[in-house]
């Protein structure tokens, strides 16, 4: 018989916590669940104990995509640590702003380097949200597209996307 998977399901920037925190009221132990993110009020609030805070040096916010990215780059080991053990990575992010779309490619980075079968599931923003939401979720769809294993990306205007090469019964990692 074969051991089962230690799947971790990692929750980054605000909304992509927001919905592993749902999971993990639901499904409790079942899964590891862990969260990344640089607000550190709704860290504190979370019933979701595996965290990284994303904060720079001098305990200052980072407030833009490029900022929370260095900031991730610079807390490799504590997302490592997130990482360590585990068979199976799901990342859950809302690109666009600063966290999801700053930190879910370093995680994604750092699960494949570490060898480990990685599922992305993300949001891009609505149209009226902006342009810089949406420059920012291009640059980290083209970031994550490129390192993980599968991606599955929902268009808040309306569209399921996937990957050309995938079909829906392959979203599994």
């Amino acid at each position: 018989m074969s051991k089962p998977l230690n799947v971790v399901v990692i929750g980054v920037g605000g909304g992509g916590g927001r919905v592993v925190e749902a999971m993990h009221a639901r499904h409790g132990n079942a899964l590891l669940f862990a969260l990344v993110n640089s607000d550190l009020e709704s860290l504190a609030s979370s019933p979701v104990r595996k965290q990284v805070p994303l904060r720079r040096g001098d305990g200052g916010v980072p407030t833009d995509r490029a900022a929370i990215q260095a900031v991730a780059e610079m807390a490799d080991a504590a997302l490592q640590g997130l990482l360590r053990g585990v068979d199976r990575c799901c990342v859950i992010a809302t690109l666009g702003g600063a966290a999801g779309s700053g930190a879910s490619p370093v995680v994604v980075r750092l699960a494949q380097g570490l060898q480990i079968p990685t599922l992305v599931v993300g949001t891009l923003p609505f149209a009226w949200e902006g342009t810089q939401r949406r420059v920012n979720a291009d640059h980290a769809q083209h970031a994550l597209d490129e390192n993980a294993t599968r991606a599955l990306w929902v268009d808040l205007d309306g569209q399921c996307k996937m990957r050309p090469e995938m079909m829906l019964d392959e979203v599994t990692v």
